[in-house]
C-alpha cells in the first residue's frame, strides 16, 4: 500500500483565502460604525423627551 503525499496549499490559495477574510473584516467594520450611529441617533431622541 503506497501513501500519497499531502502537498501543502499554495501561496495564491493562502493570499484569497485571506483577501476574502479582508474584504468581511472591512464589511463587518463598517456595519459595526453604521449602527454605532443609529445607535447614537436613538439615544439622542430618547434624551430629548
Amino acid at each position: 500500500m503506497a501513501s500519497e503525499a499531502v502537498e501543502f496549499p499554495s501561496a495564491r490559495y493562502f493570499q484569497v483565502h485571506f483577501e476574502h477574510i479582508y474584504a468581511e473584516l472591512v464589511e463587518t467594520r463598517r456595519s459595526l460604525e453604521d449602527l454605532q450611529q443609529q445607535l447614537l441617533a436613538l439615544t439622542s431622541l430618547q434624551n430629548k423627551r
